[in-house]
């Protein structure tokens, strides 16, 4: 015989501002995924249908006009052609990707840390097929210390709330914010000098 459980008080463990983000993110994506799902399960009724229809000679109703709304839904722009990602669960995203041993950023005084740091994740991005709100909830993970709070702080001004979170929009605030016009420079000398 198993013992009945006693709650003792259990007390709540303190909360991770970056498990905070990524559940705050999380919840945007499935706020936006429920009318796709509720298509999704509308197309396999209608298709359902349409079979039963055929089977019995009678013409389905409305199914070319769901099967419409569904086709755009379900293409990503952002992906290169002729291939398709399909949704998947946001913890195996994250798992393959810490995998992958991405770099830390801590806003380090080096300039080019900034720059390294996002090629070393745009890498990893390519390889995982992300889409652009996938690269901004797994970048922002691996931010540390002022990086995280500069995050927190101005996340709201980036992405005002209801606003997608866009990696070229993040990237671009990034890069304003640690990668100093002294590295820039530096750069537009390197790339001066190679032509």
């Amino acid at each position: 015989m198993i013992p009945p459980v006693v709650d003792v008080g259990v007390v709540a463990a303190p909360t991770d501002p970056r498990v905070d983000g990524i559940l705050h993110v999380l919840e945007a994506m499935g706020t936006r995924m429920d009318p796709q799902a509720a298509t999704v399960e509308a197309v396999a009724q209608a298709t359902a249908t349409a079979v039963a229809a055929a089977a019995t000679e009678v013409a389905p109703v409305a199914t070319p006009a769901v099967a419409l709304v569904v086709a755009p839904a379900a293409v990503n722009v952002e992906d290169p052609p002729g291939i398709v990602v399909a949704a998947r669960l946001v913890y195996k995203l994250v798992e393959h990707f810490l995998k992958l041993n991405p770099p830390l950023f801590t806003g380090s005084g080096d300039p080019e840390a900034a720059s390294s740091w996002v090629q070393k994740l745009e890498k990893a991005f390519a390889l995982l097929m992300c889409n652009k709100v996938e690269k901004v909830m797994l970048a922002t993970y691996q931010l540390e210390g002022v990086v995280d709070t500069w995050w927190m702080t101005t996340r709201e001004m980036i992405f005002p709330e209801g606003a997608v979170q866009d990696w070229n929009t993040f990237r671009e605030a990034f890069n304003d914010k640690f990668f100093s016009e002294t590295a820039k420079e530096v750069k537009m000398a390197e790339f001066q000098r190679l032509r």
